[in-house]
């Protein structure tokens, strides 16, 4: 290439990473403009540190995740303003989709637990691939397992 395209291509490369950060300045700036931020943007639970949740077992892990659900009911459902109190607000504890109100709070830790395991094998001379529709059947009744090649 010609030191006159190499140049242009600079020149075009330069030209476009500073429109880039014009474009984020610009975005930025428009965001102070917007609407505070809500009780809920705003609330920091205690969770646990990486070193904590390395010695947690499942047990320790469920009892931190309590607190941190006590601590979001105490600093936001229970500090709800007046007009914050609406039915499509899942903080808002007499609301329809509060997560509390379900049978099952989805917002929650889990473990699913299979009906049973299944382990496959196929032939010397088959692939595991002969075996994935049989695996697939399995897993959706709710088995764990898979298929392996001898």
């Amino acid at each position: 290439m010609s030191a006159k395209v190499i140049t242009l291509v600079m020149w075009a490369v330069g030209l476009l990473v500073l429109a880039v950060l014009a474009l984020l300045a610009l975005r930025a700036w428009d965001v102070q403009d917007g609407p505070p931020l809500e009780l809920w943007h705003s609330f920091m639970p205690r969770e646990l540190n990486a070193a904590e949740i390395d010695k947690a077992d499942w047990a320790t892990f469920l009892a931190a995740e309590q607190t941190v659900f006590d601590e979001v009911h105490t600093g936001v459902t229970d500090k709800l303003p007046p007009e914050d109190r609406v039915d499509g607000n899942r903080y808002f504890a007499d609301s329809p989709i509060y997560p509390g109100r379900f049978a099952t709070d989805r917002n929650r830790s889990c473990i699913l637990k299979p009906v049973g395991a299944v382990v496959l094998l196929q032939g010397l001379t088959d692939s595991p691939c002969s075996l994935r529709h049989i695996a697939q059947s399995y897993r959706e009744h709710g088995y764990a397992g898979g298929f392996r090649a001898p």
